[in-house]
């Protein structure tokens, strides 16, 4: 016995204990406790019911008692430090209640359909479910949510770039399986099934096309941009000017604006559908001048000609730069523009040159009695363009705005009469005008060089008459001049007539006064249609104004 009316036989105790401190002999026969704190008392109650109920378990009131540890007086219970309690000999209960066949009986099936179960629940809980995309395989993931909150957030993502009105959706089947899965299958990546999901899925909103001759061309996200879009193409070809009226635009081509279902990944940006409606599908070619380059090479390399290349760069002559990027094709534009304008121009009046005789200067030689001057007007036109390119205009009014002055020249009629030994044209100053029209271009010096005849107006085609009679002595293209033809006149007296579009006679032929040797034209180094005529004496240039009558 020890102090607290506590009674022991060994570490077993018996059904005589007495709790004085709490009356747990009542509730509990046969157990007698030290004496401990009451925050204690419940935890040990839990332990002592699993032990009776194993005691129960393994034979009822019969069985011999369980060995139960308590705590020692070096520390007892509610002590700072964990106490050393004995060992529970759960052994013992454990070999009777396998050996209690009654026991077997009635607890065996609940057992075996309780592992069953958990075996079940265990499994499933554990194997992976394949994720498929239209029936196709695209990731492992433990649970169905995950897969669903992966599609949404995708969704949410990949809308957030367009309005509402274009109801953002997608029509794709997503299905979840374990059949086939192994149990420790690893699961994929969010971000990767992510990815997969934006990637994969063909998204769709309502958007819009321009279709072009009913064709689709380029497709926007929303009708607003497909109208902008439109806008610019017409923008681009509006030309500058201070004196421009637009007075229509419109497109060549059948335009059309259609709200469709739409994948996203055909939707293009505003800046690239203008490209492609102003550039058409085929991309600008070009190529980087290189050492040794030429024209001739570049097309031949590229199966063009020469002047092709040329008209396509604006090119004016033969010369390359190294490094020099020269387009090898032209845009091919999907939508064209035609425009009508109203332009006011100030042009120029040329002035008149009046030609007066004068007895008093030998026949052959002039005198400018007043210079010309050029008028002003302002000349308003409509005009056609397309794609801002001229392609027709007429002019709607004139206003003069300054009047031209005439240019007065005096022409000399004085003859000299030459002697009967004396047969040289030159000094007969009977030479007859080849073609009737203004000097553009008189003899003498100029800017660029002594010009050794004068250069007289006349249109491609106008016919070219002989000054006198002689013998042709060249008729064939030369140098600057072009096709020309000289004719002897005997005496050291020979004339010629450049720049002819086509020759009459031949060389050997024989040719009277005011006969035709071929017409006016711009072969040779020539500004524009016109007549030079030479005349020369003993083979030296000399003024033709000084020999024509």
């Amino acid at each position: 016995m020890m102090d607290g009316g506590d009674t022991r036989q060994g570490d077993v105790l018996t059904e005589n204990m007495v709790d004085t401190e709490d009356n747990r002999a009542s509730e509990r026969p046969g157990l007698e406790w030290d004496t401990m704190p009451a925050e204690n008392a419940d935890n040990i109650d839990a332990v002592v019911d699993a032990f009776l109920e194993l005691g129960g378990m393994a034979g009822g009131k019969n069985a011999d008692p369980l060995t139960i540890p308590k705590a020692t007086e070096k520390f007892p219970f509610g002590a700072k430090e964990r106490p050393v309690r004995k060992k529970l000999n759960l052994i013992d209960p454990m070999k009777k209640l396998m050996l209690n066949k009654a026991s077997w009986t009635n607890a065996g099936p609940l057992l075996v359909l309780a592992l069953l179960i958990f075996s079940m629940v265990f499994v499933l809980a554990e194997r992976p479910y394949s994720m498929t995309l239209n029936g196709e395989f695209i990731a492992y993931i433990q649970k169905t949510e995950t897969g669903q909150k992966l599609l949404e957030q995708a969704s949410l993502e990949l809308s957030a770039a367009y309005p509402v009105e274009a109801n953002f959706r997608h029509t794709a089947e997503i299905g979840y399986t374990r059949d086939g899965v192994q149990i420790k299958t690893k699961t994929s990546d969010e971000q990767m099934i992510l990815d997969k999901l934006k990637s994969d899925i063909t998204w769709l909103i309502d958007g819009w096309t321009i279709s072009v001759n009913n064709e689709h061309t380029v497709f926007l996200a929303s009708q607003s941009l497909a109208l902008a879009v439109l806008d610019d193409v017409k923008r681009s070809y509006i030309p500058s000017g201070d004196e421009l009226t637009i007075l229509n635009m419109e497109f060549v081509e059948a335009v059309e604006l259609r709200m469709e279902e739409i994948p996203v990944g055909l939707l293009g940006s505003p800046d690239q559908a203008y490209r492609t409606l102003t550039e058409g599908r085929e991309p600008i070619r070009e190529y980087t001048v290189q050492s040794g380059d030429s024209y001739w090479s570049i097309a031949t390399k590229n199966n063009m000609t020469v002047d092709y290349l040329k008209q396509i760069n604006g090119a004016v002559d033969d010369r390359l730069g190294i490094g020099q990027v020269l387009k090898l094709n032209t845009p091919k534009p999907l939508l064209s523009v035609r425009t009508m304008i109203s332009a006011i121009r100030e042009e120029d009046i040329p002035f008149e040159t009046v030609h007066r005789s004068n007895n008093q200067v030998l026949q052959g030689e002039s005198n400018v009695v007043s210079d010309g001057a050029v008028g002003t007007m302002e000349v308003e036109y409509e005009i056609y363009q397309i794609n801002g390119i001229v392609v027709a205009q007429r002019v709607l009014s004139q206003t003069v705005v300054v009047d031209p002055v005439d240019k007065v020249v005096e022409n000399g009629t004085r003859v000299i009469v030459a002697s009967r030994s004396d047969t040289s044209e030159a000094k007969r100053g009977s030479l007859a005008w080849p073609v009737r029209g203004r000097i553009n271009s008189p003899f003498g010096p100029r800017s660029r060089g002594n010009h050794s005849g004068i250069d007289i107006d006349a249109k491609t085609g106008d016919p070219v008459y002989s000054a006198g009679a002689g013998k042709v002595i060249s008729a064939s293209n030369f140098a600057g001049y072009g096709n020309q033809v000289t004719i002897d006149h005997g005496g050291g007296l020979t004339t010629m007539y450049a720049h002819l579009s086509e020759i009459n006679v031949e060389v050997g032929q024989e040719v009277g006064v005011q006969e035709l040797v071929g017409l006016a034209g711009t072969t040779g180094v020539t500004t524009g249609p016109h007549l030079h005529f030479e005349v020369r004496i003993n083979g030296s240039p000399v003024n033709p104004m000084n020999y024509l009558n």
